[in-house]
C-alpha cells in the first residue's frame, strides 16, 4: 500500500505528540489527612526503603531558598527550645516524611514514656550527642513536653525553622556534645561558640568555610 508525502509527513508527528513529556501529567506529593507530604512506593516496589517522593528534589530547593524564620529562630534560642537533628532530604526514619519549613507537625505515635520512640528525637538544650545518621542538618523548634533520654531528647511537637544551624546560634553554648558526623557538606556552617561535651565531625564530605568552636570539653573528632 502506498501513502501520499502527506500522509507520510504525518505520522511522526502523531507519534511525537503522543510520546510529548510535557503532555504528561505532573506527579505531585500525596498530602494525607494532617496535610503532610506521603510517601509513595513504586508501582511493584515493597518497603518503606523504596519510598519516594515525585518532584521532591524541586520542593527542597524552593525550601533552601526561603528568607529563614529569624524571629522565630531567636525565640527557640532564648528559651532552650530548639531542637537540632538530621534527615535525608526530608525523610527521615521510617520512611516519614517532613513538611515544610515553619510548618508544625504532632508526631502520630507520641508517647511520654522514657524511652525510643513515640517521639521526634534530635539533641537540645539538654541532651547531645544523638546520631540519626541523615546527611541534611535542620535546626528545628520545639513546643510541649521534651523527654531527656541521655544523649538526646524526644518531643512531641516539632516544626523546621531552618536548614543548617543559624548564624545566630554560634553566640549559644550548647552543654552536653554535639555530633554532626556524615554530613553531606557543613560549607559555611557556623557552630556554637562552646560545646561542653565531645563534638564529631567525622565523615564529612566537605567542611570548607566552617566555623569551628572556640572551645571544646570533651573529645574532639575532626573530619576523617
Amino acid at each position: 500500500m502506498t501513502h501520499t508525502h502527506r500522509e507520510a509527513d504525518r505520522r511522526p508527528a502523531r507519534f511525537v505528540r503522543r510520546r510529548d513529556a510535557s503532555r504528561l501529567p505532573a506527579l505531585r506529593p500525596a498530602i494525607d489527612g494532617n496535610g503532610i507530604p506521603a510517601c509513595r512506593t513504586r508501582p511493584g516496589g515493597a518497603g518503606l526503603n523504596r519510598a519516594y517522593l515525585p518532584n521532591r528534589s524541586s520542593m527542597m530547593r524552593a525550601e533552601m531558598e526561603k528568607q529563614p524564620m529569624l524571629a522565630e529562630i531567636e525565640a527557640a534560642i532564648r528559651d532552650s527550645r530548639w531542637l537540632i537533628r538530621t534527615d535525608n532530604d526530608g525523610i527521615s526514619y521510617g520512611g516519614f516524611c517532613w513538611p515544610e519549613i515553619g510548618k508544625w507537625i504532632e508526631c502520630p505515635d507520641w508517647n511520654n514514656r522514657p524511652e525510643c520512640g513515640g517521639g521526634f528525637h534530635g539533641q537540645t538544650a539538654k541532651a547531645g550527642g544523638f546520631w540519626n545518621g541523615g546527611s541534611r542538618l535542620v535546626f528545628c523548634e520545639f513546643d510541649g513536653e521534651e523527654i531527656v533520654l541521655g544523649d538526646k531528647s524526644k518531643v512531641r511537637r516539632c516544626r523546621i525553622l531552618q536548614v543548617g544551624i543559624p548564624a545566630i546560634f554560634s553566640s549559644a553554648c550548647v552543654g552536653g556534645s554535639l555530633d554532626l558526623r556524615g554530613l553531606s557538606s557543613a560549607e559555611g556552617l557556623t557552630l556554637p561558640q562552646s560545646v561542653g561535651g565531645s563534638l564529631n565531625l567525622r565523615g564529612l564530605s566537605s567542611a570548607e568555610g566552617l566555623t569551628l568552636p572556640q572551645s571544646v570539653g570533651g573529645v574532639f573528632l575532626k573530619r576523617g
